[in-house]
């Protein structure tokens, strides 16, 4: 199976700010990311599954629509990372003594309030086993030697490049998943 990821377009949101589950509108129209997320592509994808948070999920119908599908599924499982008490709050803002210590430890460690990259892991993955990773799910069988879209954020994305190229998540962010990029695995 091809897995095919795709991270959505970029937000409203200022630079410096801390989002991840924050509902932010898109910057420009869908139609432009779409149009490059459709020149990176081979062939099209057979199914499309997406990040319920709209800044994703307007990106995958907006794909589906061209691509002919009826429609999207979405998966809570692949919602960005949860920085609880730090989202919508500047990174410049937030206490020095919790953002140092996250930043070391951005794998164990949680913003007050969130969840820890181990946990995003947790479920992200439990979302691959489901849909690829485990050789008796009907799920695989139907999708045996097809291509399978998942629209979702960086932090996702990271974790299911790391777990698909043996890549420790402590090298996770010097992955580059920049807004509407294509990773094909």
């Amino acid at each position: 199976m091809e897995i095919i990821l795709v991270r959505h377009p970029e937000t409203i949101a200022p630079k410096g700010m801390c989002y991840g589950s924050l509902d932010l509108e898109l910057k420009d129209p869908v139609e432009i990311t779409r149009e490059r997320v459709i020149q990176n592509l081979t062939d099209r994808p057979d199914l499309i599954i997406a990040s319920p948070l709209p800044r994703a999920k307007k990106l995958a119908d907006s794909l589906a629509e061209y691509f002919n599908h009826k429609e999207v599924k979405t998966d809570d499982r692949l919602m960005e990372m949860h920085f609880g008490d730090w989202e919508g709050k500047m990174w410049d803002e937030l206490p020095k003594y919790e953002t140092k210590h996250w930043m070391k430890n951005f794998v164990t460690a949680n913003a007050p309030n969130g969840e820890s990259f181990l946990e995003l892991e947790k479920r992200v993955l439990h979302f691959a086993e489901e849909w690829w990773l485990h050789p008796t799910n009907p799920k695989i069988q139907n999708l045996e030697n097809r291509r399978l879209m998942i629209v979702s954020h960086s932090a996702p994305i990271r974790v299911l490049i790391c777990q698909r190229q043996g890549i420790p998540l402590a090298q996770a962010f010097k992955l580059n998943v920049d807004f509407g990029s294509v990773t094909i695995l």
